[in-house]
C-alpha cells in the first residue's frame, strides 16, 4: 500500500468503524423495540423473536465483515482478535437459536388452524426459511471468525506481514 492510499484509510477508518457499528448494532435494536417486553418463558414470544430476527440478520454481518477488512487494511491486531472472537460466538448462538427455533416451531405447530389449507403449509415454510436464514448466517460468521483468526496470524507480531514460512526458512539459511 503506497502512501496516498495509506493516508487515505487513515481518512476513512473512523468513519467506517461508526458505520459498521451501525450496521451491527441497529438491527437487533430494531428488533428489541418490536418484541418488548422479554418474555424467554413463553414460546410464541420466543417463536416470534427468532423468526422475525432472522430476517434482520444480513447487515450485523455486512457491519462485522467491513469491521474486519479495515482492521485487516490497518493491521489491528488486537482488534481482529476481538472480531474473531464476536464472529465466533455469534455464530454458536445463532446455531443455537435455529435449533431452539425448530423445537419452538415444533411445538407450537399444533395451534396453527388447519384449515384454510394453506394456513399449516405457510406456517411450515415460514419456520423453514428462518432455521434455513440462521444456519446459513451462522455458516458465515463462523468462516468470517475462522478467517479473521487467520488473518490476525498472517499479521506478524508487530503489524506487518510475516514471511510465508518456505521464504523464512530459506533467508535463514542464506538462501
Amino acid at each position: 500500500m503506497n502512501e496516498r492510499s495509506s493516508g487515505a484509510l487513515e481518512s476513512l477508518a473512523g468513519p467506517l468503524y461508526v458505520l459498521a457499528l451501525l450496521l451491527v448494532v441497529t438491527p437487533p435494536i430494531d428488533v428489541l423495540a418490536n418484541v418488548w417486553p422479554i418474555r424467554l418463558g413463553e414460546v410464541s414470544w420466543r417463536y416470534g423473536t427468532v423468526g422475525a430476527s432472522s430476517g434482520y440478520l444480513l447487515t450485523p454481518l455486512l457491519g462485522l465483515g467491513l469491521a474486519c477488512l479495515i482492521a485487516i487494511a490497518r493491521r489491528q491486531r488486537m482488534l481482529l482478535r476481538v472480531l474473531a472472537i464476536v464472529c465466533l460466538v455469534t455464530g454458536v448462538v445463532l446455531v443455537v437459536a435455529a435449533i431452539d427455533f425448530g423445537l419452538d416451531a415444533a411445538q407450537i405447530r399444533h395451534t396453527v388452524p388447519t384449515t384454510p389449507e394453506l394456513a399449516r403449509w405457510s406456517f411450515d415454510v415460514g419456520a423453514a426459511k428462518a432455521i434455513f436464514k440462521d444456519l446459513s448466517a451462522a455458516v458465515a460468521i463462523l468462516w468470517l471468525g475462522l478467517a479473521t483468526r487467520r488473518a490476525r496470524r498472517a499479521l506478524g507480531a508487530d503489524g506487518k506481514h510475516a514471511p510465508p514460512p518456505l521464504v523464512g526458512h530459506a533467508a535463514e539459511r542464506g538462501h
